[in-house]
């Protein structure tokens, strides 16, 4: 709360379904999804990455608690978002 970053980050090539963080990895616990989320919106970015994994971003405690405080947007729908496909 302190100091917000420039850029946030969620790299998400290969994604850890289950067991995570230290999972076996064997196929059925990975998917690939070729994704990365950039912003510098901190709590937008974990509502995106939320919402992409078919989660309401509102039902996960952190995000609805940072929204609430200030921190950025939950609400993407009220966001300009791009997206680059390749």
């Amino acid at each position: 709360m302190l100091l917000k970053p420039d850029l946030n980050v969620v790299d998400a090539y290969t994604v850890m379904n289950s067991g995570g963080p230290r999972g076996n990895y064997s196929g059925s616990d990975l998917s690939v999804r070729r994704m990365q989320i950039l912003s510098p919106d901190i709590v937008a970015v974990d509502a995106a990455a939320a919402r992409t994994w078919r989660t309401d971003p509102g039902k996960v405690r952190y995000i609805g608690l940072a929204g609430e405080f200030g921190l950025g947007h939950v609400d993407l729908d009220k966001l300009r978002i791009s997206r680059i496909r390749v």
